[in-house]
Formats: C-alpha cells, structure tokens, sequence
C-alpha cells in the first residue's frame, strides 16, 4: 500500500509541471500536490485539483508570501 505523501512546488514553469507529474505517477506514495505560482499552469492545477491538492496564484518573487519558510 502506498504511503501519504504532500509535495508542494514553487513557481509553475514548465520544470516544476514536469516534476509534479512525476510526483503524482509514483508507485510509492499518493501525492497530494500543492502549487504556488505566479500565473496558472492548466497541467499543474489538474494535477493539483486532481491529487486534492491546492493551486494558489501569487507572487512568488515576494518572500513575505513565505513567511513561514524564510524564518529567522
């Protein structure tokens, strides 16, 4: 039985669409995919709705979006 597993990618271009799919088509684990990008990627927010995960569009050159990961 496959283990849970929550990826979450930054940017949306067309590496992190890649990697997303991959992620989703592992044997190991059921991955629930969540992006946060700076415009939409229609293969990414499949994946993401699809893995019930979430999509979210915002600017992610402004690290203030990412408070919680650029902790001092």
């Amino acid at each position: 039985m496959a283990e849970q597993a929550s990826v979450s990618l930054i940017n949306c271009a067309g590496r992190e669409a890649i990697a997303g799919e991959k992620f989703c088509e592992s044997e190991n684990y059921n991955v629930r995919l969540n992006v946060f990008g700076s415009f939409p990627n229609l293969l990414l927010r499949k994946l993401s709705k699809k893995s019930g995960g979430n999509y979210f569009v915002i600017d992610t050159n402004d690290e203030k979006n990412f408070s919680d990961i650029f902790r001092d």
